[in-house]
């Protein structure tokens, strides 16, 4: 048992330590940009973070270099645009105007960046909770969706069918 825990916890520590402080602030704000807090939680709130660090440690690791010189560049350009601040401490039209540059950037890397951090934001957000993200399942109630109705695969008991004796 204790070698299990010592086993999550490396794994745990091991994502965190993706995003430096300046990082992970960078990315909270740009993804609450993306996904602001209205009648239900921001996307940070709601687990994106969790969600993307996960992603990044497993099956896009290949991409988690890419991702933080993005987040990297976030801030350049941020720093570049309002007198050497960063991103995390701009308001929002400030950062939803560097957001925009990065959308129309003329590089095609901050171009991907882009969209890779709204396609995981938005992921993180949308996912099955047990996927690491929409922490309480906040967006499936914003849409009205319930799971384990009927037809619905992601139901533990439709996955995982009682066995009879």
């Amino acid at each position: 048992m204790v070698l299990v825990f010592a086993k999550v916890w490396d794994i745990f520590f091991d994502r965190m330590k993706l995003f430096s402080p300046k990082r992970r602030a960078a990315f909270i704000a740009a993804a609450d940009r993306i996904v602001p807090v209205d009648d239900f939680p921001s996307a940070s709130a709601a687990g994106a973070e969790q969600y993307v660090l996960q992603l990044l440690a497993g099956d896009l690791r290949d991409r988690a270099g890419e991702f933080l010189a993005g987040l990297d560049l976030l801030n350049d350009e941020s720093a570049a645009m309002f007198e050497g601040r960063r991103f995390d401490t701009l308001g929002e039209a400030q950062q939803d105007a560097v957001l925009s540059g990065l959308e129309s950037h003329p590089t095609v890397a901050a171009q991907a960046f882009f969209k890779l951090l709204v396609d995981l934001v938005t992921e993180g957000y949308y996912a099955d909770p047990a996927n690491g993200g929409n922490r309480d399942a906040f967006s499936w109630k914003m849409i009205g969706y319930e799971s384990g109705v009927p037809g619905d695969l992601t139901s533990s008991s439709q996955r995982n069918p009682p066995t009879r004796p």
